[in-house]
């Protein structure tokens, strides 16, 4: 988790991770496209609830989730789960 400090910096305040005890998620929403603007720190989980295209085409005006799928797969995380929002439906 990043949490804004004083003067709207941020630092890291993730715990240590000890993965017999703890799972790190990283959940983002709602990117629209822009999911490459995004600075997600290492989990073991990463999640997009949804809303990765915008009007119903990606950055590259394909109507795919292709290219949110190559950003998932260069995330520092063991496993992607991408769970599609109303402009990923047919």
């Amino acid at each position: 988790m990043l949490d804004a400090g004083r003067g709207g910096a941020t630092s890291d305040v993730r715990p240590p991770h000890d993965a017999a005890k703890h799972v790190r998620f990283a959940c983002v929403s709602d990117t629209h496209t822009q999911e490459g603007l995004l600075q997600v720190p290492p989990a073991d989980l990463i999640i997009h609830a949804g809303d990765a295209l915008f009007k119903n085409v990606d950055a590259d005006n394909n109507p795919s989730v292709e290219h949110l799928s190559a950003w998932l797969g260069k995330q520092d995380a063991r496993k992607p789960l991408f769970v599609g929002g109303n402009p990923e439906g047919p």
